[in-house]
C-alpha cells in the first residue's frame, strides 16, 4: 500500500483500519515520520522567513538602544533613569518611550506593537507584537544593569544570531523537527496506552504493539491539526494538547469499534454476574 493510500484510510476511513494490523510496526513507525516530516515543513518555512525579516527590525533597536536612550542602571531591584527628560517619539518605524515616573501595563503595550520602553519598573523590547527583551525591576543580578551591559547582552543573544539568517534556519529546522517528532511520538504511545481500557469495553484482545501501530496511524489528524493550531492565537497549550490527543482517541474509538464488528480482533468471552438470590425466610 502506498504513502497516499495509508493516509486517506488514516484521516476519512476509520472503518478500514483493520488494513493496518497488516502493516509492520516500523512502517507504521515511518509513515508517522514522514507525516510529521511533512507538517513541520510550513512551520519550518515561516520560522525562517520571521528570522530573516527580524533581523533589520533588531538592527534598528540596537541603534536606538545606543544612540537615543539615555544611561540607565537597575540596581537593589530599583531602576534609575539618569536623564530626567521623558522621551516619547517615533524612530523608523519604531515607538521609543522613556518615562521614569510611569509604570506602563500590560495592554498599554501590547497597543504600542513596536516599541522600546523604559519606565521606572521596567526596559521591555516589543516588535510586531512579539516581546523579545524584557527586563524588570526585580533584576537580582550581583553586579549592576546598565545600558553598556544590556546592549553587550542584546547583540550576543538577540542580534548576531538573527545577522546569519543561514545559520539561524538550520537551527530553527534543527529545533522543529526534532521538538516534533519527540512530541508526537510520546503522544502516540499515550494514545496507545489509553486505548487498552478501549479494547476492554469493547471485550477485544490486543496487545500494546498493534494499538501503537493503529495509533501512528490515528494521529495523522492530530499532526495536522497541531500544524494549524500552531498558526490560531490559542495561548493555552494544555488545551492545544488536548485537542490533540482527543482526535487520536476519537479515530483510534472508531477504528477499533469497526475492528470488533468485523471480527480481525480476538474477541474476549462476556461474562454476566450471577443473579441474586433472595434467601427464603
Amino acid at each position: 500500500m502506498s504513502f497516499f493510500k495509508y493516509f486517506a484510510i488514516a484521516i476519512a476511513k476509520p472503518k478500514q483500519y483493520h488494513k493496518f494490523m497488516k502493516v509492520s510496526l516500523k512502517k507504521a513507525m515511518l509513515y508517522l515520520l514522514l507525516v510529521i516530516t511533512l507538517a513541520t515543513i510550513p512551520t519550518i518555512i515561516y520560522s525562517y522567513k520571521n528570522s530573516k525579516d527580524m533581523y533589520p527590525k533588531l538592527k534598528e533597536v540596537h541603534e536606538i538602544l545606543k544612540n537615543d536612550v539615555p544611561d540607565f542602571e537597575f540596581k537593589d531591584e530599583k531602576v534609575n533613569i539618569k536623564d530626567k527628560t521623558n522621551i516619547d517619539k517615533e524612530v523608523n518605524g519604531i515607538r521609543l518611550i522613556v518615562n521614569k515616573d510611569k509604570d506602563y501595563s500590560t495592554e498599554e503595550i501590547k497597543n504600542m506593537k513596536s516599541v522600546v520602553l523604559l519606565d521606572k519598573n521596567k526596559l521591555i523590547i516589543e516588535i510586531d507584537g512579539k516581546m523579545t527583551g524584557v527586563i524588570a525591576n526585580n533584576f537580582k543580578d550581583k553586579n549592576t544593569l546598565t545600558k553598556e551591559t544590556y546592549i553587550a547582552s542584546f547583540e550576543k543573544s538577540l542580534l548576531n544570531p538573527y545577522k546569519n539568517a543561514s545559520k539561524m534556519g538550520i537551527q530553527i529546522i534543527a529545533i522543529e523537527f526534532t521538538a516534533n517528532y519527540i512530541q508526537f511520538f510520546i503522544l502516540t504511545a499515550i494514545v496507545a496506552a489509553l486505548c487498552i481500557f478501549t479494547t476492554k469495553s469493547l471485550f477485544i484482545k490486543m496487545e500494546y504493539k498493534e494499538l501503537f501501530k493503529l495509533a501512528s496511524f490515528a494521529m495523522t489528524t492530530s499532526v495536522i491539526l497541531d500544524l494549524v493550531l500552531k498558526f490560531v492565537p490559542i495561548s493555552n497549550g494544555m488545551f492545544k494538547l488536548l485537542i490533540i490527543v482527543m482526535s487520536g482517541l476519537i479515530y483510534m474509538w472508531f477504528g477499533l469499534k469497526h475492528i470488533k464488528l468485523n471480527g480481525y480482533a480476538e474477541e474476549i468471552p462476556y461474562k454476566e454476574e450471577p443473579k441474586r438470590v433472595k434467601p427464603k425466610l
